[in-house]
């Protein structure tokens, strides 16, 4: 018995030592999207901040799921001044969406940069494999709303950031689902990645379809998902694959919203999938308040003022609170009324309204309050 013990430890002994001699792999560095318009200015200006600063840049975009965050982050890394600053080596790629917790993201931090020291902190071999060369450092961390959201060790997350922050060779561009970068103790620069505009949205649509032009349909329907890229992209495609026209889409869409994509589809597009990691998160579903007010804001097509809030959705304790929780999880915008700062409006937009409405996840009561506050100001 006692040999077997000595030569079961001896296997083992023997397969730890040949694992930790493995190198980690990570995931290289995904090439620019072939069909990518409409960003041009914003790929310039971001690239051209990475490549001139003598100091380590810190870079947010920001934006709800399907705006072509990470689509935006690989054309800026892939620009000439980018490449010529950050040698290949030192542009690493750290996939966050998978990072649900606080050791997840070390895991996958640490596998990205290759880091070949093995201690008892993670944190103490990355900082150490960073610091091996004091060349730039390129660290692009892609949906880093997952770690940054989650409820397993936030504090560990963000202490990892802010020792990454040091270092004045480390660059960090940052994409996540969001409006606010993700700590106070460092200057970021952010970005709230926008729609593309229409003639973007035409281009990707003719990529498809060649024979589409801009008309009245294609407008509408255009408008009707509020020229996300992400949905533009699977409309055109459907168009393609159905032989439908913008009409025909826009028809359907009117009836079936983001469920023209079931989820249940083998060749399901992960529309409903990408919204529904906002509005199901963890973040989100904790707070009641946030839950009703998104709710509220989806039976609002062009939104409302802050202060008409109070009529709108009378039934929150706490508005301020659903608000932020909200805009943290990229489901709010915010904008000001014909240039009045003093007018603030918030709404949601088209995609997460069809989203909320045709997946019947907008309570009676919320109709209900909706419909009494409608007539309430049309009687007044």
């Amino acid at each position: 018995m006692r040999n077997d013990i000595k030569n079961f430890s001896e296997v083992v002994a023997s397969v730890k030592q040949e694992a930790s001699a493995k190198k980690p792999e990570r995931q290289d560095m995904p090439p620019k999207p072939a069909m990518f318009f409409g960003r041009d200015g914003l790929v310039k200006k971001v690239s051209a901040m990475l490549s001139s600063s003598e100091t380590a840049s810190h870079i947010c975009l920001l934006g709800p799921g399907g705006m072509g965050k990470t689509s935006l982050s690989l054309a800026i890394v892939g620009e000439d001044l980018v490449q010529a600053k950050f040698q290949e080596g030192h542009r690493v790629w750290v996939p966050c969406l998978e990072a649900t917790s606080a050791s997840l993201f070390l895991q996958v931090l640490y596998t990205s940069l290759r880091v070949q020291r093995q201690t008892d902190s993670v944190m103490s071999d990355i900082l150490y494999e960073l610091k091996l060369s004091k060349e730039p450092y390129l660290l692009l961390l892609d949906n880093f709303e997952t770690p940054w959201n989650t409820t397993d060790g936030q504090k560990q997350v963000e202490d990892a950031l802010y020792n990454l922050n040091q270092l004045s060779h480390v660059s960090i561009l940052v994409t996540m689902r969001g409006s606010h970068s993700p700590t106070v103790d460092v200057e970021w620069h952010s970005e709230i990645v926008p729609a593309t505009d229409k003639d973007a949205s035409l281009r990707i649509c003719q990529r498809f379809n060649p024979q589409w032009k801009m008309g009245p349909d294609l407008n509408r329907l255009l408008d009707a998902v509020g020229c996300m890229p992400f949905a533009v992209t699977l409309m055109a495609s459907r168009g393609r694959e159905s032989q439908f026209s913008p009409k025909q889409l826009l028809e359907e869409w009117t009836q079936l919203g983001t469920d023209m994509w079931p989820s249940d589809d083998p060749l399901d597009s992960g529309m409903n999938k990408s919204i529904s990691l906002s509005v199901d998160s963890k973040l989100v579903k904790s707070n009641s308040d946030a839950i009703d007010l998104l709710a509220t804001l989806s039976l609002l097509p062009a939104g409302t003022t802050v202060e008409r809030l109070v009529h709108w959705a009378p039934h929150l304790k706490n508005m301020s609170h659903a608000i932020a929780t909200l805009s943290r999880a990229a489901l709010l915008r915010t904008a000001t009324r014909d240039g009045d700062h003093t007018s603030q409006m918030v709404f949601v937009l088209p995609v997460i309204q069809s989203f909320m409405l045709h997946r019947n996840r907008i309570p009676e009561r919320i109709h209900q309050a909706v419909r009494s506050a409608f007539c309430k100001y049309s009687t007044s």
